[in-house]
């Protein structure tokens, strides 16, 4: 791990201290830059070595692709730029900010994550008290941002390549003729460490109504387990904002007709009650489809490790007595055996809480709007109607809605084909804030909505008050008979 202070060129009493891995690239680098000091996103953005190795340099380091030079912020790492304690590099982007970041320390320690350790003072207020804490959990939220976007470059090539269906549904069979169910109760959920991912999967069956698999990656899915679990907020968005992948063992009239198709071009048949498989990636917002070439890949990688579980369970392994949030990890090596690492503790999600940045001058525009005696509810849920692009996957729209808690009446309201997500949330009602000429007295909203919006009613002093919401519960009625579009 390398220790790099980054200060302000122009005042160097507001500087932040990060630790980051040594092979981190330069790319994530400026993740970690522009979360730390709340630095809007730029398009042109330098680093400008100035000391490496201890002695002066002059080479560059351009964010993106730049004709002028020969290096590629995507490969350059962190640990080929700073060598020696001194090295130092500048930061420069088109908004003029400039940064003087400067190797402090190396740590011979593995498996840190990256952070903000230390800092003070604002680049664009005087402030000068920051809370660490809360900027990494920023830090943390925008790398998992980053690993997405990737992960959609990386999805946009692989849609073009064949899943391996065929492999998928020979190790779906060996699993089903084993019967997990009778070894794991539904709620014996096992983590399974595959690459650099955490996954965790649930055995349907022990019920003896459904039968199959349940699994969830770390980022976003987890959050859909966690409500399972908790059995927390499940309304009827559930299933819509669920993100998961499923092997389902069916009847044969309970297939879907593409379920039937797809098992007959791999040339197979299945015989008996339960014995036909259906497999689905559920993603937030979109309608449920059969999985892409990277889903079916990772999907036959945890199939092929429930195996080994199931066998390891059958030969006397027992299901450990864990906390709500804790779960044996298994981690599959490169060799494709199993190994049992012990207990992972997850973090409660509804522990957590991330909001937007906004200005000052902002806060105190709409701080300074009148208060009314007016009582709204304001939610957002998805439409029941799926709809689509020609040749894309159907979307569910989110709907953003706030009503007179008196009278029903529609004060504000916006479609937009985005799934829930704290962020977009949180923007949405900021925004209906800036809009309305006066702010409510009370807003009333579901506890899910209360712990997102919290942090930004606290700061324009709006009461938020947990009810059922009976004026959007007859809007909804209405919208489900008639649509907006």
């Amino acid at each position: 791990m390398l220790v790099i202070r980054i200060e302000s060129l122009k005042n160097p009493n507001i500087y932040r201290v990060v630790q980051v891995n040594d092979q981190l690239t330069f790319f994530d680098f400026d993740t970690i830059i522009s979360t730390a000091f709340m630095i809007e996103e730029e398009n042109e953005i330098i680093f400008d070595s100035v000391r490496l190795k201890g002695k002066e340099n002059d080479q560059f380091i351009p964010l993106y692709e730049n004709d002028f030079s020969t290096y590629d912020s995507l490969e350059e790492t962190v640990d080929d730029w700073f060598v020696e304690l001194g090295d130092e590099m500048k930061y420069v982007n088109e908004a003029g900010i400039q940064l003087k970041l400067t190797l402090e320390n190396m740590l011979e320690i593995e498996g840190l994550e990256d952070s903000i350790i230390e800092g003070k003072g604002d680049l664009f207020s005087r402030r000068k008290n920051i809370e660490i804490d809360k900027l990494n959990k920023i830090l943390q939220h925008e790398r998992e941002l980053d690993e997405l976007l990737f992960e959609d470059v990386a999805n946009s090539f692989a849609q073009f390549l064949p899943p391996d269906y065929l492999t998928l549904f020979q190790v779906a069979d060996e699993l089903k003729k084993m019967k997990p169910w009778n070894y794991f109760e539904n709620g014996d959920i096992v983590a399974i460490q595959l690459g650099g991912m955490k996954f965790f999967v649930s055995v349907m069956g022990a019920g003896g109504q459904e039968y199959g698999l349940m699994m969830y990656d770390e980022v976003i899915g987890y959050h859909s387990l966690e409500k399972i679990i908790t059995g927390a907020q499940l309304n009827e968005d559930f299933t819509v904002d669920l993100s998961a992948l499923t092997v389902n063992y069916l009847d044969r009239d309970e297939l879907e007709k593409d379920d039937d198709e797809l098992i007959k071009e791999q040339g197979l048949t299945f015989r008996g009650k339960k014995n036909w498989i259906s497999f689905r990636t559920y993603d937030p917002g979109l309608f449920p489809a059969h999985p892409d070439f990277e889903d079916v890949e990772v999907m036959i990688d945890l199939i092929k490790a429930m195996i080994s579980i199931t066998t390891m369970r059958m030969n006397g392994w027992a299901y450990p007595s864990v906390a709500i949030n804790e779960f044996p990890i298994f981690d599959v090596r490169d060799d494709g055996e199993m190994e049992l690492l012990g207990i992972i503790q997850m973090e409660r999600l509804e522990n957590t809480q991330i909001e937007i940045e906004i200005n000052d001058l902002e806060i105190m525009k709409v701080k300074k709007k009148p208060k009314s005696a007016l009582q709204v509810e304001f939610d957002y849920f998805y439409l029941p109607f799926p709809v689509s692009e020609q040749g894309e996957r159907p979307i569910y729209p989110l709907i953003n809605v706030i009503v007179d808690h008196s009278t029903g009446a529609v004060l504000a309201n916006e479609v937009i084909p985005f799934p829930k997500h704290t962020f977009v949330q949180q923007q949405l009602f900021w925004k209906v804030l800036k809009e309305m000429p006066s702010l409510p007295s009370k807003i009333y909203v579901t506890k899910e909505t209360q712990h997102i919006l919290k942090p930004l009613a606290k700061l324009v002093g709006i009461e938020l008050v947990v009810s059922e919401l009976s004026k959007i519960k007859d809007l909804k009625e209405m919208l489900y008979i008639n649509p907006p579009f």
